[in-house]
């Protein structure tokens, strides 16, 4: 996934000076587990970190949960419905990717 930021270049009045943004930019991604990949005029970071299987799972099955929750929920509340509130949880393994 990319992301593109920007923030107001030098001749802006609230901007800060080129080498402080650029400190504070790098500092700020460094601490949250990027590195830099591509310096130049452009500075390209890339996460440190794998995708954890069993961390997709462990957010599907409390997400299953979340939403078999409400689907009971919404059974008492709505009974003209009745129990199809519980096919929401099929949705629940997009949680995990």
């Amino acid at each position: 996934m990319r992301k593109q930021y920007s923030f107001p270049g030098p001749a802006a009045e609230d901007s800060k000076g080129l080498d402080t943004l650029a400190r504070e930019v790098t500092t700020f991604f460094i601490r949250n587990n990027y590195s830099i990949a591509a310096a130049g005029e452009v500075l390209t970071f890339e996460g440190n970190i794998q995708p954890s299987r069993g961390q997709a799972f462990f957010l599907s099955f409390c997400t299953f949960l979340g939403l078999g929750s409400l689907a009971l929920v919404l059974s008492i509340t709505a009974p003209a419905v009745g129990d199809n509130w519980y096919w929401g949880t099929l949705i629940s393994p997009l949680a995990g990717e």
